[in-house]
């Protein structure tokens, strides 16, 4: 059966893939390191505008095919500060409420926390 763990867990993900749970030291010091990252990339994107276009897109369905268009329009130097502005690598890491340890792998364990989770009634 699964264990609901009682330290506090931070997730940062891998992009679309699972990532890793961490404990809060350990999320601390990698949120510091993102802050800092995040800071020298903003720098360098504004250093040259010139370099920096808004990225857009859209859906398009070629021969029923659902398939991302990237565009961008000719937007002014203060639209494309404030694009840069929104960047925050630091978001990767975030809380997760409910973390369950199990020894199972793989579906099992999917199926052996989701189990544990609902008897819980949390």
């Amino acid at each position: 059966m699964a264990e609901r763990c009682i330290e506090k867990y931070f997730n940062m993900n891998a992009g679309q893939y699972c990532g890793v749970l961490m404990k809060e030291p350990m999320s601390k010091k990698i949120a510091k390191l993102l802050y800092k990252q995040n800071q020298e990339i903003q720098e360098l994107l504004a250093s040259d505008l010139s370099q920096v276009e808004i990225s857009n897109w859209t859906l398009a369905y070629p021969n029923g095919e659902q398939t991302i268009i990237n565009y961008f329009e000719t937007d002014t130097n203060d639209e494309k500060l404030k694009r840069i502005k929104l960047f925050d690598k630091s978001s990767q890491i975030k809380f997760c409420k409910n973390v369950y340890h199990t020894d199972k792998k793989y579906n099992a364990a999917s199926e052996d926390v989701k189990d544990t989770f609902e008897k819980e009634g949390v």
